[in-house]
């Protein structure tokens, strides 16, 4: 076939006329997108939890969980010494409470072997919808997060959609008017606001909630989150990355040279917010990053 000067072959022509079909049949043929299912479970803890805590802490944990979540205005324990580690847990796996939770008259309030909940609503009804709206907005960060996403991919879909509602509270920073609630996940999640141990526990409850390890381990004036990526342990940072764009993001999946570049020592790193649960005991990080 002769066109002007050029001499176009037969399978060329057939490629021009049907190149709009070709690419409708290859747009066709991509995988469709599913979002990510998440099912929120409060009683889910990081694994290496179990390396540390015993199963009489374990349980105390989730009989209070279930308490607070059912409304319940007390619950008694044969052991109350067992409540020493389980405020590491609740602080960070179950920062909900904190949405429920009246600092003027003391929250949580032990007396003898009965812990009880000063709760700031005033009926179930309203405590029930604190719950709701909770879920609603855990839920929002997995937004276009599709059901094939796992590992290093959801884990860094995860930070891109938490980083960017990010505010740094530097009014309570230099004030160090630090309360329960103020510096809790819950803030961090529901509006954002905080200082770094809200961010870093918000990020870990999510990723965990969407089937990744992940906790905090905290040095001097600083916390931050420990994930599990192809078996080995990273540092992620959102305090430290949320102004940033997501090209540029220098502290997700990073290692212990780098943090300790950052003026942190390993051997002042502790999990559960207890200075007992040394990290190196119980935790190897990578010393390079993930991305070489």
């Amino acid at each position: 076939i002769k066109l002007g000067h050029k001499l176009i072959k037969p399978f060329e022509v057939f490629i021009k006329d049907n190149i709009s079909s070709l690419i409708e049949s290859v747009e066709e043929t991509e995988a469709p997108f599913h979002q990510k299912e998440i099912v929120i479970d409060y009683y889910k803890i990081p694994d290496v939890y179990s390396s540390f805590l015993s199963d009489e802490e374990i349980a105390v944990y989730n009989e209070f969980v279930t308490a607070w979540l059912n409304y319940e205005p007390m619950i008694k324990f044969d052991d109350i010494s067992k409540m020493g580690n389980v405020w590491g847990m609740i602080k960070e796996c179950f920062f909900l409470a904190y949405g429920d939770f009246d600092e003027e008259i003391g929250g949580f309030l032990v007396v003898g072997n009965t812990l009880y909940f000063n709760y700031e609503s005033k009926s179930k009804e309203e405590h029930d919808r604190i719950i709701r709206d909770f879920e609603e907005r855990v839920l929002s960060f997995y937004d276009g997060i599709d059901e094939s996403e796992e590992g290093l991919e959801l884990a860094r879909h995860i930070y891109i959609n938490y980083n960017m509602t990010l505010d740094y509270d530097y009014d309570l920073y230099e004030s160090e008017n630090y309360t329960f609630k103020n510096s809790s996940g819950y803030v961090a999640m529901m509006e954002g606001g905080g200082v770094c141990s809200s961010f870093a526990k918000a990020y870990s409850f999510l990723l965990r909630q969407a089937g990744v390890e992940a906790f905090d381990t905290s040095a001097p004036k600083h916390e931050w989150t420990i994930l599990k990526i192809d078996d080995k342990y990273y540092f992620a940072d959102p305090t430290w990355d949320y102004t940033y764009d997501p090209e540029y993001y220098e502290y997700f999946c990073f290692g212990l040279d780098q943090r300790e570049a950052d003026g942190f020592k390993e051997e002042e790193m502790i999990l559960c917010c207890n200075g007992d649960f040394l990290m190196s005991d119980y935790v190897t990080v990578e010393r390079e990053n993930y991305y070489k």
